[in-house]
C-alpha cells in the first residue's frame, strides 16, 4: 500500500521561531515549531548508541532535520553514515530536497512505495541484511501510521508469478513458468515435486535445496 492521495487534507510550510521551515500535514507539524534543529540534536542524542553502528533505517523523513543531526553525529564518531528514509509524503519529500534541507550524498530515500516495491529492491534488500538501526520519527510514524504498519506486516507473495517476475535467468524463468501451470504457489510445487518418482535433473534438486535454506531460514528467524 502507497500513501493514498486523497489522505492529505491539507498541507502548508510554517516557520518556526528559530526561523526553520516546517510542513504542516492534516493540521500536524512534523518538527518543531520553536526549533527543529534544537529537537533534532536532542532525539538524536538520546536514540542513537554508541558504538560501532553506521548503517540506519528512518520511518519518516519530514524535512529531514532529525537525519542531518544523524549524519552529524556520526561524522563526528568519525563513521561513515549509510542512512536509508522511508517517506511515503511524496509532496513532503520533493520539497525537502528542493529547499536542500537534506545530503543525499550518503542518503537513499524511498518515497511512497508501496511494499511490494520496497522489498523488491534489491539493494534495499541487501541493506537490511546488515541489521540497521531503526529509527522512527513519531510525528510522521504517527501521521502515516497505517502505511508503516502495513510495510512492517508485510510476507512476500509465495505464488510462482510472483516468484518468475523476481527471476533474471531465461531458463530458471521457463522452468517456474511451467511449474506454474499445475501449481498456485512454491509450497505446492515443492510438494509435488517430492511426491514425484522421478526428478528432473539440476532445476529440480535446486528447488528442493532452495525449500531446505527456506525451513532453515524460518527457523532461525522464528527461534
Amino acid at each position: 500500500m502507497s500513501l493514498s492521495p486523497s489522505f492529505v487534507k491539507n498541507y502548508e510550510i510554517k516557520i518556526s521561531k528559530s526561523g526553520h521551515k516546517v510542513p504542516v500535514v492534516n493540521d500536524v507539524h512534523l518538527h518543531s515549531i520553536y526549533d527543529p534543529i534544537k529537537e533534532a540534536e536532542t532525539f538524536i542524542q538520546k536514540t542513537v548508541k554508541e558504538n560501532d553502528q553506521q548503517n540506519f533505517l528512518v520511518f519518516g523523513l519530514g524535512f529531514g532535520y532529525h537525519i542531518e543531526a544523524l549524519r552529524k553525529a556520526l561524522i563526528e564518531r568519525k563513521k561513515t553514515p549509510h542512512i536509508v528514509i522511508i517517506e511515503p509524503n511524496a509532496k513532503v519529500a520533493y520539497d525537502c530536497i528542493e529547499l536542500g534541507l537534506i545530503n543525499q550524498d550518503d542518503c537513499y530515500l524511498s518515497i511512497n512505495q508501496s511494499a511490494d516495491e520496497v522489498y523488491n529492491n534489491k539493494d534495499l534488500t541487501r541493506f537490511l541484511l546488515k541489521k540497521p538501526q531503526v529509527i522512527t520519527h513519531s510525528s510522521s510514524f504517527n501521521l502515516y501510521s497505517d502505511y508503516f504498519k502495513t510495510l512492517l506486516g508485510y510476507e512476500s507473495p509465495t505464488s510462482l508469478e510472483h516468484m518468475a517476475r523476481q527471476i533474471h535467468s531465461p531458463t530458471l524463468k521457463e522452468y517456474i513458468n511451467d511449474l506454474s501451470l499445475t501449481n498456485t504457489s512454491f509450497s505446492d510445487a515443492i510438494t509435488s515435486l517430492s511426491a514425484s518418482r522421478s526428478l528432473n535433473a539440476e532445476l529440480d534438486f535446486l528447488m528442493l535445496a532452495l525449500n531446505e535454506l527456506t525451513l532453515k531460514s524460518d527457523q532461525l528467524t522464528n527461534g
